[in-house]
C-alpha cells in the first residue's frame, strides 16, 4: 500500500524533473499580455458590430474572475471616453 507522504514526494519530485513551476510561470506570463490585445480586439468588434457599451461593461465585468477590479475600471473609463468622443476611427483619415 502506498502511503500518503510516498505519493506527496513523489509529487514534488516529478514537479521539479518536469519543470511544472517554470511552465506554469510562463503562461500566467503570456496571459498577462495577451489579455490587453483580446480586450483591443474585442472592443474593435464591439464597434463594427455596434454594440452598445454598456454590453461591453457587462462583458468586462465577467471577466472579473480573472482580472482585477481596478483594471476593469479603467479600460470601462477607457470605453466610455472612447464612446463619448464625437470623431469615431474611421474619420481620423478625413482629418489629416
Amino acid at each position: 500500500m502506498i502511503r500518503i507522504r510516498d505519493i506527496f514526494v513523489q509529487t514534488i519530485r516529478g514537479t521539479y524533473e518536469h519543470n511544472c513551476a517554470d511552465a506554469a510561470a510562463a503562461m500566467a506570463f503570456d496571459f498577462v499580455f495577451a489579455i490587453f490585445p483580446g480586450i483591443i480586439v474585442l472592443t474593435a468588434l464591439f464597434t463594427v458590430a455596434d454594440i452598445p457599451v454598456e454590453a461591453f461593461g457587462t462583458l468586462l465585468h465577467d471577466f472579473g474572475v480573472v482580472l482585477p477590479g481596478p483594471v476593469i475600471d479603467v479600460v470601462e473609463d477607457n470605453l466610455q471616453q472612447v464612446a463619448n468622443t464625437p470623431q469615431s476611427a474611421g474619420e481620423l483619415g478625413e482629418n489629416l
